[in-house]
């Protein structure tokens, strides 16, 4: 069996100021298509990297105003069931404790189910 201390070496080497790249392995294993976007953007010109660049920056902002529109969105709906929930049972509340409990309670278990068929 061979001396796993020989195997292994954790010695510090020295700090190389010229190395420009550091030695880590590519975790990019899809060898065709890096092949394919390495060609691609050896033929790029600059204003082709700034429409690029623009492009995935424009992407990523249309993407936070959709999410964000959305968190608007169901902040409405919540909002809106909470105002009515509390309005229902305030409004049963007038004629019976024990049934606007129910109507209370019913409410909640319709919620719960309704968010259990979301996720």
């Amino acid at each position: 069996m061979p001396d796993m201390e020989s195997q292994y070496s954790f010695k510090a080497k020295p700090l190389q100021l010229e190395t420009t790249y550091a030695n880590v392995e590519s975790l990019d294993y899809e060898q065709a298509e890096n092949v394919v976007q390495k060609a691609d953007l050896a033929y790029r010109t600059e204003l082709d990297n700034f429409i690029y660049e623009g492009l995935k920056w424009l992407l990523c902002l249309m993407t936070a105003v959709v999410v964000a529109a959305f968190g608007i969105l169901v902040n409405f709906g919540v909002e809106n069931l909470a105002g009515a929930k509390f309005s229902w049972t305030l409004a049963i509340m007038k004629e019976s404790y024990f049934l606007s409990f129910c109507v209370y309670a019913s409410f909640n278990c319709f919620l719960v189910f309704l968010a259990s068929c979301l996720v």
